[in-house]
């Protein structure tokens, strides 16, 4: 069978993929690893190789696996969509290139133990489900990441012993919390089974003992949304076990929030994205699974049209571009013009003005006879979603006609659990709030329904009206500009991409982090791995001695903020602060971000950790001290950096301080100390040899002015005796002189 000529919109360096059943080649490039077969602790990666006479794309080879699992828990809004690497050897280091959701970046890995794993998705299973942690089973692991001998629900007060692998032993389960694991426990009236291996541990039955029927952890776990189930996913462990972990995912045959994945033609066959492959049209979105299951283009979801407009930034290695593209006004309801530098932005951003209507209200609508504006119902519904998703909390969200977009007449407070009927302009039908269940919106049945359903306290209903009622008169132009400009504080940050090291100038490795020995001439000193002093330390004679690194655990960072700041306030503040750290590609602990308001400043707190700690933790002090972060009026004076060195004796011998911290203000070269040291010293010694002149001199002078008075009395009495003249008193004289 002849093949029909193949027009595709990208090439393919290692061919197309042949179809199945034709054997003609499709639009699908070839994955050059999918015929290589690489150890258990290989995996294959393109190497780049180098041809004598032309270029030669690079091969397949299997290369040592990088440790460490890739963050499975990605955030739903993505700070960048870029692909920014399309392997681990694209990541220095350990870092290792994992899927943000819709694009690629380099980050540390999980490395966590079996136990850990299924302890961080149980306490998020947890949290989703909106259930205190302490009320779920939460498995407890020892220090060293292994199973606790005894496991505890707190839901159902309820304690067991397991073994090594986390598997429940037989008749251990009891409501004693006190209960003993620490010895051998003996199931009495248990009968010896051959079972096969169950990955998971074995049901017991109701004498408590172990069955042959293998535990199915997604049996206990249900997903929020229709388009969620449960499957089973393989992950890496830093040790053994290492059984797969039950997670909540995208069906695999749609995973598209909504809408139908991109296909090619009239087929069946799924369009890729991905790093290696072609992008996806502006009018859809890269759908790329965290665990590796799917790279497919969703269509973009409405959603997009309210992100705020978005040029983009280009880093020092990029090109930009600058070509026009469309987004859509949110303030006015239309697509219009900017322009892209090519790179970052976000995905209200489209190739054409009918990609862009095609995905928001730009033009004149299949069921309306007017141009596609929102109505008051959907822009409420809009703003209330954007408010709920910015600051991660429940909020008011409308029902609006899915054809019309106007009020449906039940209106409905899901968080709060009461229903009420409104006009077909929205307003709240007094006596039609309801509890547990949605009233028959007709006025006269409303009046009269039971009074079961309906709120006794009168005071209550009026506070739920009185809410609903400020939200929905909170729906005017200012709103939407204020929530124009809180998104903007996300944009226009310039990122700082030099390290510490290199900014401040000191001797730096091949990395741009700091040498453990610092020198200025002669004169050397030892720093920390943020290149402080070490503490106790004193300087020396360069080649007197060879300094030990000492690594800093975690950059402690406080940064200030002027204004007047409520908790409200300070959530998009902390998503700026968040997102900015994301872009630096730095890591906080598990700890988060915390924030302590006080009349005049907001204190926003948190610890990076990662190889790249200390360099992310400069950035941030350079925009603080620049006042590049848009929006805010940081407070120099009170933000400061600690860097939290490890435990460690320093090479004198002398005890380390266990924090080395630094005010923005008084930021100091990394030679800060050496050159007090050498200017004491050539001060001191310029004092000696000037005191030491100024004492010569003066002799010089009194000897000289003691010969010079000497030649003057000399010169006066050269005409005068030289012996002393003798004076003789006659008598008569003597006389004369009385008489007179």
């Amino acid at each position: 069978m002849d093949c029909l000529d193949l027009t595709c919109r990208m090439g393919c360096e290692y061919g197309f993929i042949l179809s199945e059943e034709t054997g003609c080649p499709t639009c699908q490039c070839r994955d050059p690893c999918s015929g290589v077969l690489c150890k258990e602790d290989e995996q294959c990666q393109l190497v780049e190789v180098s041809c004598r006479d032309q270029y030669c794309p690079p091969v397949p080879a299997c290369l040592p696996k990088k440790m460490g699992q890739c963050p499975y828990l990605v955030p739903a809004a993505a700070p960048t969509c870029d692909f920014e690497c399309n392997s681990d050897l694209s990541c220095n280091g350990t870092m290792r290139c994992c899927s943000n959701g819709c694009g690629t970046h380099c980050v540390e890995p999980l490395l966590l133990t079996g136990c850990q794993h299924q302890k961080t998705l149980a306490l998020h299973q947890a949290h989703e489900s909106g259930i205190p942690a302490g009320k779920v089973y939460i498995p407890t692991c020892t220090d060293d990441g292994d199973y606790a001998s005894k496991q505890c629900n707190h839901g159902t007060k309820e304690c067991w012993c397991v073994d090594e692998r986390g598997f429940e032993i037989s008749q251990s389960r009891t409501q004693d919390s006190d209960l003993n694991c620490d010895g051998k426990f003996a199931a009495h009236n248990c009968s010896e089974l051959d079972c096969e291996e169950c990955e998971h541990g074995y049901m017991m039955n109701d004498d408590g003992c172990r069955t042959c029927d293998c535990v199915q952890p997604c049996s206990r776990i249900s997903c929020r949304g229709e388009g969620e189930t449960c499957r089973l996913v393989a992950v890496e462990c830093v040790n053994l076990p290492c059984p797969s972990v039950p997670m909540c995912l995208p069906k695999k045959e749609n995973p598209c929030q909504n809408g139908e994945p991109l296909r090619l033609g009239n087929r069946d066959e799924l369009f890729t994205c991905g790093p290696e492959a072609e992008s996806c049209p502006s009018s859809h979105k890269c759908q790329l699974s965290p665990v590796g299951e799917y790279a497919v283009c969703c269509p973009k979801p409405r959603d997009v049209c309210f992100e705020p407009l978005d040029p983009g930034k280009c880093l020092a290695s990029e090109t930009t571009r600058n070509v026009t593209r469309y987004y859509f006004n949110s303030r006015t309801n239309k697509c219009d013009t900017f322009t892209y530098s090519g790179c970052q932005g976000n995905h209200n951003n489209f190739h054409s003005e009918m990609m862009c209507s095609s995905v928001c209200p730009g033009n004149l609508s299949a069921f309306r006879l007017s141009p596609c504006i929102l109505s008051q119902c959907e822009r409420l519904r809009e703003k209330n979603q954007r408010a709920a998703d910015r600051y991660k909390k429940p909020t008011f969200a409308p029902r609006c006609e899915p054809q019309t977009g106007n009020w449906q007449p039940v209106q409905c407070l899901e968080h709060v659990g009461v229903c009420w009927c409104v006009t077909p302009l929205g307003e709240p039908l007094k006596g039609t709030l309801t509890r547990g269940a949605e009233p028959e919106c007709n006025f006269r049945q409303a009046r009269n329904r039971p009074a079961s359903n309906r709120i006794d306290s009168a005071s209550e209903a009026d506070l739920v009206l009185e809410e609903l009622m400020m939200q929905l008169g909170s729906m005017d132009e200012e709103d939407l500009v204020s929530d124009v400009d809180i998104d903007r504080m996300d944009t226009d940050v310039d990122l700082a991409f030099l390290t510490r090291c290199e900014a401040l100038g000191g001797q730096c490795d091949t990395d741009g982090k700091f040498l453990a020995t610092q020198c200025e001439e002669d004169t050397c000193w030892c720093v920390d791995e943020a290149g402080n002093q070490l503490p106790g330390t004193s300087t020396f004679v360069r080649q007197q001695k060879t300094c030990r690194v000492v690594p800093v655990e975690s950059a402690e960072v406080t940064l200030a903020f002027r204004g007047k700041f409520d908790d409200i306030l300070a959530i998009p503040v902390v998503n700026q602060i968040t997102k900015t750290v994301q872009r630096l590609k730095g890591n906080v602990n598990d700890d988060g971000f915390h924030t302590h308001v006080t009349p005049d400043v907001l204190y926003v707190t948190f610890s990076v950790i990662g190889s790249n700690k200390v360099d992310v933790a400069y950035s941030l002090e350079q925009m603080i001290m620049q006042q590049k972060l848009p929006g805010l009026t940081a407070d120099i004076t009170r933000s400061r950096v600690i860097h939290k060195l490890l435990s460690q004796e320093s090479e004198l011998g002398d005890k380390a301080m266990a924090l080395q911290h630094r005010e923005i203000v008084s930021q100091a070269p990394v030679s800060a100390v050496a050159p007090y040291h050498t200017a004491l010293i050539v001060i001191a010694a310029a004092s000696a040899f000037v005191i030491s002149v100024l004492t010569v001199l003066v002799i010089l002078y009194r000897r000289k002015m003691n010969s010079i008075n000497q030649q003057k009395i000399t010169e006066d009495n050269r005409c005068v005796s030289g012996s002393r003249p003798i004076y003789i008193e006659l008598p008569n004289e003597k006389y004369h002189a009385i008489a007179a």
